[in-house]
């Protein structure tokens, strides 16, 4: 009974405390990438923090999820789960949306020209990446709402695949595009979180690959 308890615990708290810690962290990256000058930034300033967000709060996910499949004192928490996926669609949708506006005020161009336009010709691979990645990531908004069909619930295993392939691009995309990167504590702290990563990638395939009847 006491095990059962603490394994509830843990479950209630921890994906919350890795969720507020990577956002703090986040925010304080932001914050320097601007010397702490806020006050006269523009709307579209906060469009890099709103992506290195979603990816990190798309890292807890992976991060509790291999720390649960190691420990069996943690449990799921659907709670987290429902909550940040919405936070992340959110975010995901306004990442390139204010990009997209603030780009169509300037050069009156549309995507993906205005965002090529942005970065420049010679990175636009990365914003491939990212493109991809958004639709890779709405795909799964869409079939984590239908898991429970059949030929969903046959191919899970894939569509699980498929967001760490995107989680991976979108690495990458903010190596070579983010602007917080350009802080060396950030970018070794961003670095680590990539890095942890793959454990989490790993034991999540063993997983799903292990337990083909299992229910995503």
């Amino acid at each position: 009974m006491r095990d059962r308890s603490t394994r509830a615990g843990a479950a209630t708290w921890l994906p919350w405390v890795l969720g507020v810690g990577v956002t703090i962290v986040g925010l304080l990256g932001w914050l320097d990438q601007y010397n702490w000058q806020v006050t006269n930034l523009r709307t579209f300033s906060v469009f890099s923090l709103l992506g290195l967000l979603a990816w990190s709060i798309m890292w807890t996910h992976y991060a509790y999820g291999g720390l649960r499949l190691m420990s069996e004192r943690l449990a799921k928490n659907q709670i987290y789960t429902t909550v940040t996926l919405y936070i992340v669609l959110a975010l995901l949708l306004l990442h390139p949306g204010l990009l997209a506006y603030n780009q169509w005020d300037i050069t009156k161009q549309l995507p993906p020209q205005s965002f090529y336009t942005y970065v420049g010709p010679s990175l636009k691979l990365y914003v491939l990446f990212g493109s991809l990645s958004l639709l890779m990531f709405l795909a799964y908004d869409i079939l984590i709402r239908l898991r429970k069909h059949p030929r969903v619930r046959r191919y899970w295993r894939y569509i699980s695949l498929s967001q760490m392939v995107a989680m991976s691009l979108i690495f990458v995309h903010s190596m070579q595009l983010g602007q917080t990167m350009d802080q060396a504590w950030f970018e070794l702290y961003w670095v680590a979180l990539g890095a942890l990563l793959l454990p989490c990638f790993g034991l999540i395939i063993y997983e799903e690959w292990n337990t083909p009847s299992k229910k995503p």
